[in-house]
């Protein structure tokens, strides 16, 4: 997928609409739909592909691959938040250890903190 998500303007703005469509595919709350995105790993893939996508532009937003690489960002941890609030116990518990093992936690980690140094401030070591 890679550089093709950003190469056509048409792309990466049907992205963000794909992902608030699951989004509310997810909240319904429908812990079966939940589930089922939150246990498939292709989708987990997907959601990785698309945050170790390399920054462009420093977050600014000042042309539109920026802004779009910030809105799908921002349209993947939502869905990985909505994936986590599986209300079930048993459920959530298998669900999230499957996340845990497939999602990049470091690339996200690092990701969230570019953004929030460059949009915030602050020391990076901290």
């Amino acid at each position: 997928m890679g550089d093709y998500v950003f190469s056509d303007f048409r792309t990466f703005k049907l992205i963000p609409l794909m992902m608030d469509t699951m989004l509310e595919f997810i909240y319904g709350p429908c812990v079966t739909n939940q589930v089922f995105l939150g246990e498939s790993k292709k989708f987990i893939s997907v959601i990785n592909t698309l945050i170790d996508q390399a920054e462009m532009g420093n977050y600014s937003g000042i042309h539109q691959q920026a802004k779009a690489q910030l809105v799908i960002l921002n349209s993947c941890t939502q869905l990985l938040l909505a994936i986590c609030d599986i209300k079930h116990p048993e459920k959530a518990k298998r669900t999230h250890q499957i996340i845990l093992n497939e999602i990049n936690i470091p690339n996200l980690i690092k990701k969230m903190k570019d953004i929030y140094i460059f949009k915030v401030g602050g020391d990076p070591e901290r």
